[in-house]
């Protein structure tokens, strides 16, 4: 916690503050930002509805930083999903063979993503598929 001397409107830390009379604590009130995408900047501090705190100031990085941003983290989440799917396409999966089609074909479409002409602002991730359908306990493989 920080600490505040209203006359110079100096900011102590706890450790100094003990060294000093008359500090009022400083409400730090720290936006949530997203760090990829926005940044955060302290102005100043005041005196408002009885207290006093940090101002402060996030802006939107500007537009190529942010399209680049935006399309790593899509590229990331891309991975991601095709990670959790990965099951669904091996030798020993326990899907039917048309079932593991319709994973393939879901799977091309996670690879493609960053083809689409919205990239990276507009995506359509497509549909996984479902119901899993699984090959019956006694079906053997081809």
């Amino acid at each position: 916690m920080n600490f505040i001397c209203p006359v110079t409107r100096t900011i102590y830390n706890q450790r100094n503050a003990v060294f000093h009379k008359g500090l009022k604590p400083l409400n730090e009130n720290v936006p949530v930002h997203d760090e990829g995408l926005t940044t955060r900047h302290c102005m100043g501090v005041e005196f408002a509805n009885g207290e006093w705190r940090r101002v402060w100031e996030v802006k939107v990085r500007p537009e190529p930083e942010y399209s680049e941003e935006v399309a790593r983290r899509a590229q990331n989440h891309c991975a991601e999903l095709l990670l959790q799917c990965d099951w669904t396409v091996g030798a020993d999966s326990p899907l039917t063979d048309e079932n593991k089609q319709e994973w393939i074909v879901y799977r091309k479409h996670l690879r493609d993503v960053n083809k689409q002409g919205g990239f990276p602002h507009i995506i359509d991730w497509g549909e996984p598929p479902a119901p899993i359908k699984k090959k019956e306990e006694g079906e053997c493989q081809q």
